[in-house]
Order: C-alpha cells, then sequence, then structure tokens
C-alpha cells in the first residue's frame, strides 16, 4: 500500500503518448536518403563523409489538450552542413535557435511531411543540453558513459580534456582527486560553474560524430580565458577529429562535425559558418567579418 503512489507515477508515465512511430519514420527517411546517396558512388567512404545535413522549410508542432498546434518559430529557409566544420547557430533569443538545435540532434522531431530534414543516418549524434544532468556513480564513470572505444575513456585522456577547459589546473586540483575518488556524490563539492564545464567535458570525451552544443559559451565563463579555452576546444574536435587522440592516425579517424548556438563573437570567429534564426528572417547564412555579422544580430535582438 505505502508503494501505490509511487506505482502509479511509473503507470501515468508509462501511457503517456510516445514518438515512436514518429521516430521511426524520420529514421527510415534518413536511411532511404543515406543508401540513395552511397549508391551513386563506388568510393563509399568518401561518399559518407561528403554526404551534407540538410534542414529546409521545418515545421515543428505540438499536442495539447487534443489539438495540434504548430510551434511559433520561423525556420523557413536553408541550412547545410558539411562534415568536418564547425557551425555556429546565432540569433535574438527565444527566436528558435535552441529549437533548430534540437531537430538536428533529433532531440526534437519536425513535421516530417513539410519541408526537408536530412541526417546521414551513419552518424552518431549528441545533444548536449546546457542544463547538465549526472547519475548517481563516481565523476570517471559519468564522463565516460557512452564511449564507443575503450582507450576514449582512458584517465590520461580524460584529465587533458579537462585540463584544455581549464578544469584541472595547477592551482585547481579538487576535480583530478574526484577522478580517483569512488564517491557517487561528489557533485556535491563542485560549484554550478564546473558542473556545466563538465557536462561539455562529458561530450568531448563521448567523441561523437556529430556534437549538438546548446549556449557552450555561456556557462561557468567568468573570465575571457576560459572563453577562448571553450571555443578552441570545439574547434579542435573538429580540425583533430576528436579530442586528445593519436595524431598520427587523424586521417584514418572519421570526420567530426560540431554545431553550437552563440551570439559571441570568439564563436563566430571561430565557425566555418554562420547562420541566424530569427522571426524576421528564419534561416540564413551569415556572409562576411564576424563584426558584420555581430552587428546584424545585435540590430535584430533590439527590434
Amino acid at each position: 500500500q505505502d508503494s501505490f503512489p509511487a506505482l502509479e507515477h511509473v503507470m501515468i508515465l508509462l501511457n503517456m503518448p510516445n514518438d515512436l512511430m514518429h521516430r521511426k519514420e524520420v529514421d527510415l527517411s534518413n536511411l532511404r536518403g543515406t543508401c540513395i546517396g552511397l549508391s551513386r558512388h563506388r568510393n563509399t567512404m568518401h561518399a559518407s563523409q561528403s554526404m551534407p545535413l540538410i534542414f529546409e522549410n521545418i515545421k515543428v508542432h505540438y499536442h495539447k489538450a487534443g489539438k495540434t498546434r504548430e510551434v511559433p518559430i520561423n525556420l523557413t529557409g536553408r541550412m547545410e552542413v558539411k562534415q568536418g566544420s564547425m557551425v555556429c547557430i546565432a540569433g535574438p533569443y527565444s527566436e528558435g535557435r535552441s529549437t533548430l538545435l534540437r531537430i538536428i540532434a533529433s532531440a526534437t522531431l519536425p513535421d516530417h511531411t513539410q519541408g526537408i530534414c536530412f541526417m546521414p543516418s551513419h552518424l552518431r549524434v549528441l545533444h548536449v543540453d546546457s542544463e547538465p544532468i549526472f547519475f548517481k556513480g563516481t565523476l570517471l564513470e559519468n564522463l565516460c558513459i557512452d564511449i564507443q572505444n575503450p582507450s576514449d575513456g582512458s584517465l590520461t585522456r580524460v584529465s587533458k580534456i579537462l585540463k584544455r577547459l581549464g578544469l584541472i589546473t595547477s592551482h585547481k586540483k579538487n576535480i583530478e582527486r574526484l577522478l580517483l575518488s569512488k564517491s557517487s556524490n561528489w557533485w556535491d563539492d563542485l560549484a554550478q560553474a564546473e558542473c556545466e564545464l563538465l557536462n561539455l567535458a562529458r561530450a568531448l570525451v563521448c567523441n561523437s560524430d556529430l556534437l549538438c552544443i546548446h549556449k557552450p559559451l555561456h556557462v561557468g565563463m567568468e573570465t575571457q580565458e576560459l572563453v577562448q579555452a571553450v571555443t578552441q576546444a570545439c574547434r579542435n574536435f573538429v580540425d583533430e577529429r576528436g579530442l586528445e587522440q593519436e595524431p598520427s592516425e587523424i586521417y584514418l579517424r572519421e570526420l567530426r562535425t560540431c554545431i553550437i548556438t552563440s551570439n559571441k563573437q570568439e564563436a563566430i570567429d571561430a565557425a566555418d559558418d554562420v547562420f541566424l534564426v530569427s522571426h524576421k528572417h528564419g534561416i540564413s547564412k551569415l556572409e562576411g567579418a564576424a563584426s558584420e555579422i555581430e552587428g546584424v544580430i545585435r540590430e535584430l535582438s533590439m527590434e
């Protein structure tokens, strides 16, 4: 009898609507597109890496009170992302940046009957929210979740990535100690900013083909040095095809792609391509110098 309320909550959760059929249709569409693309080339390795990610004229719906409603954001326009590039999604607050990133990462599913959403089906995609979530386990277990190659989870590699993000320095040794600790309540000793940076570090350790990171320069950025460190880590993840990997094997590894949301000039400078998302323009690719792009974003934010 004491367990009935908890059981009731579980039953409610299990009977909630799910997106399994919708997700299956999206995955099958991506698989068909990938197979068609590969069938046109003899060199399947080159073909798989040259396939772009394409998102065009997207509609997103949600269900409320038994009715289907459209999310009030403008995602008309086209976004084409080359594998092996760093992309910045910029734009005014609350006008579709995070929604577009979630669609790219399949965390939010678009209306598959309208527009184009193509993601090569062989890519491992990881969506990194700005709010960190950890499970009850050691710090090292949390940082090494879902790694595909055991060497990616080595203590040496993990420590080097944490050093890149300024989490381990000559003056900061607490996280280095926690890495060796068996404690499962390690976050009790850390500030929120440190947890947010560990969330980012976990994504870099995971070494997915595509990282979709929401506002990586917004969290824990108390110094310009830290902003530069995070920006450079994202840039190096793309250029080196994964962080802290064997340099001599770079051309044996798959391409790495990183898509972030940010209005900061450092992110715009580091990115290969910048896309603007706004109610006024929908999705548009921005050309020109970083200072000009930042001016466009500032102008839209003031409207």
